[in-house]
């Protein structure tokens, strides 16, 4: 069984997945067209760094959250090429369409049950990928 938080937790990774990509590319570009700023020269431990491309690859390595956002996309990017063709239809409708659950069940001709079990499917490879489940079965 997934705890409750942890599944709100990749579905919102789900939902938001194509915002953190772009925030991510935003975030990298921002180093990247740096000119001497001194958050990017404080970046470097060493002291010993001129050259303005090195203080801008250690910044690029540096930015935790820059790592967190392409370890999410990476995981999610892996995840979807995983999915059955049924379960991507889900992930399109609910997560990147976010049609209601009634909704997609109506649409796909598919029960509730069926609905359901798919999602949660999607939500525990996600997991898997990210290293925050346990599950052993997809």
């Amino acid at each position: 069984m997934i705890e409750k938080e942890v599944f709100n937790y990749i579905e919102y990774i789900l939902y938001n997945y194509i915002e953190i990509k772009k925030s991510g590319q935003l975030l990298e570009s921002k180093i990247i067209d740096a000119k001497n700023r001194p958050d990017i020269n404080s970046a470097i431990r060493s002291g010993t760094s001129t050259s303005p491309t090195e203080k801008k690859a250690i910044c690029l390595v540096d930015n935790k959250e820059l790592e967190t956002k392409k370890r999410i996309v990476t995981a999610v990017e892996r995840t979807l090429q995983r999915l059955t063709e049924d379960e991507k239809e889900i992930y399109r409708e609910k997560y990147i369409k976010k049609k209601s659950n009634r909704r997609i069940m109506n649409d796909l001709y598919i029960s509730r049950a069926t609905f359901f079990r798919r999602r949660k499917n999607i939500v525990i490879k996600l997991g898997k990928e990210l290293g925050i489940t346990n599950m052993v079965k997809d």
